[in-house]
């Protein structure tokens, strides 16, 4: 095995060629027979394992390594370590450790951010009214909406920032969201905000309260708290008398507010004093969506506007109101890209009866019919071969894949071809999954091709093209996936992004996917 010039060699050496594929996935390797006429032999095979499973590929494999004596423990154990040099691989193939982030950071300045934008000015001086009257009960609540790529966290955290600095409010904050990613980027935005504009020679405590981090200081003087709200709950209910200091803060601020009315919001608020029947001593509330209302359900909609006082804190900020005309007037702006669209042929599909009875009283497919369409070998053909065609290799490419195995056959084909892909999901290991989104950013990975996530607190400026490569009826859903894309130069980003999408054919669901619907968005 050593002794093999290649990975590829010593993989196919250490495993052997029916075991490599007894893990590809098996639309992978369809299309790879058919484009190397009807045969692979085992260097092509072990070549798709690579691309498929990455310097993850001896973990993923451990089980026909037993004759070799593998370790129990990968994630860049010292045992790990030792019996993938041994096997002539390099010191990666043992996979990473899983490294905590630190539990709080605390922050001085100074530091320089742009200035902000007038419409986020005003956006800002709402908030901060809101904050200045604290007697109010009427005026305790708001949301701020504005579309994925403007800047709504930016907003959100200078507004509380000047408050602290110019109105003396003192916190504490508590931010919650429901993922590592979206906390993630709150940590970042107050670190950045409070080092340009905070109070000088003062210094805030940021608190993560996810992961596994240890409990925060029990103190909400000039502390900022950033949570999970699953971990929130769970500690909560768990410590309740730990964590009875929470209901001393003065601010909450709820990330992705139109999720704010499912059970664990509503639990999560009323522990901490916000019920439906406002109170003169309840915190401050403040919602942050680029998606103001629940799809297509009229009462989820109310309920969500009534949670946050129906007071709009951006009402005014725009020329206009109107969520379509918003975003043309930030593109104008040079704030969000413009957008070039083509299609990709897909599939023709019909959903069985019990598929239409799953069906009919939401808007998405049921997750079988999406494992029928990844199936479909010649639809992912035609993908590839149109990213081929249209998408330079150099451009920052996300891929919305319809499964996690569809997404790893759409890396694997494109690794194939030589592009630096990489398939990302729920199933990744966190501390891989923020490596690869790292070197994405960086430009070190070309394409990153996910399934179920980075629809929201995924953020990539540079990112130059998207492929919806999954069938999307939800105007919601949609626009947060291709909002990845539209980050305009003024914020960093691109003045174009070109978008493809695939349009399949469901012909006995009668929705309309939702792109069909966005004539007045692509330029």
């Amino acid at each position: 095995m050593r002794s093999q010039p290649t990975d590829e060699l010593r993989l196919l050496t250490a495993v052997g060629e029916q075991e490599l594929l007894r893990r590809l996935p098996a639309s992978l390797v369809e299309i790879l027979e058919i484009e190397n006429g009807g045969h692979l032999d085992g260097s092509q095979v072990a070549r798709a394992a690579i691309a498929t499973f990455h310097t993850g590929a001896l973990r993923e494999y451990r089980e026909a390594l037993g004759h070799l004596g593998p370790p129990r423990r990968w994630a860049g154990s010292a045992g790990a370590i030792a019996f993938v040099r041994s096997l002539g691989f390099r010191e990666e193939w043992a996979m990473e450790r899983s490294v905590r982030r630190e539990p709080f950071v605390e922050i001085d300045g100074p530091f320089s951010l742009p200035d902000l934008h007038e419409y986020q000015r005003r956006i800002v001086d709402r908030v901060r009214d809101l904050i200045r009257v604290r007697n109010s009960v009427a005026d305790r609540r708001g949301m701020i909406s504005m579309p994925t790529g403007s800047g709504k966290t930016r907003v959100a955290v200078q507004s509380i920032v000047e408050a602290m600095r110019d109105d003396s409010f003192d916190g504490g904050v508590l931010w919650i969201a429901d993922r590592d990613e979206l906390c993630e980027q709150a940590v970042e935005a107050w670190r950045e905000v409070w080092a340009s504009e905070g109070v000088q020679r003062t210094q805030l405590r940021i608190s993560r309260m996810w992961g596994g981090q240890p409990a925060p200081l029990p103190t909400a003087d000039r502390h900022v708290i950033v949570a999970t709200i699953q971990t929130l709950a769970t500690k909560i209910a768990r410590q309740p008398d730990r964590y009875e200091f929470l209901s001393e803060f003065k601010l909450l601020v709820f990330d992705e507010a139109h999720r704010s009315v499912t059970p664990s919001f509503t639990s999560v608020m009323q522990e901490l004093g916000l019920t439906r029947w406002r109170r003169d001593d309840e915190p401050l509330l403040i919602g942050l969506t680029a998606t103001p209302y629940r799809g297509r359900d009229e009462r989820e909609t109310e309920r969500l506007v009534n949670r946050y006082g129906r007071n709009r804190l951006d009402e005014g900020a725009f020329s206009s109101d109107d969520p379509d005309d918003v975003i043309k007037e930030l593109q104008a702006m040079q704030v969000l890209a413009r957008a070039d669209h083509a299609t990709i042929e897909g599939g023709s599909f019909q959903l069985t009866g019990n598929e239409m009875k799953l069906s009919a009283s939401v808007p998405w497919l049921p997750q079988s019919v999406e494992v029928r369409i990844a199936s479909d070998v010649e639809r992912t053909r035609r993908i590839v071969a149109e990213y081929r065609q249209r998408i330079s290799p150099d451009w920052p490419t996300l891929i919305f894949a319809t499964s996690v195995e569809h997404s790893k056959t759409i890396a694997a084909l494109l690794t194939a071809d030589g592009i630096n892909a990489r398939a990302v999901s729920a199933d990744t290991d966190g501390s891989i999954r923020r490596r690869i989104v790292e070197e994405f950013r960086s430009g070190k990975i070309n394409v990153l091709v996910n399934y179920g996530i980075f629809r929201e607190g995924f953020d990539a400026p540079k990112t130059r093209a998207i492929i919806v490569a999954r069938p999307v009826y939800s105007p919601n859903l949609y626009f947060q996936m291709i909002g990845r894309g539209l980050r305009g130069v003024r914020n960093g980003g691109n003045d174009r992004c070109l978008i493809l999408n695939v349009s399949d054919n469901i012909e006995n669901f009668q929705r309309k996917l939702a792109f069909a619907e966005l004539d007045w968005l692509w330029d």
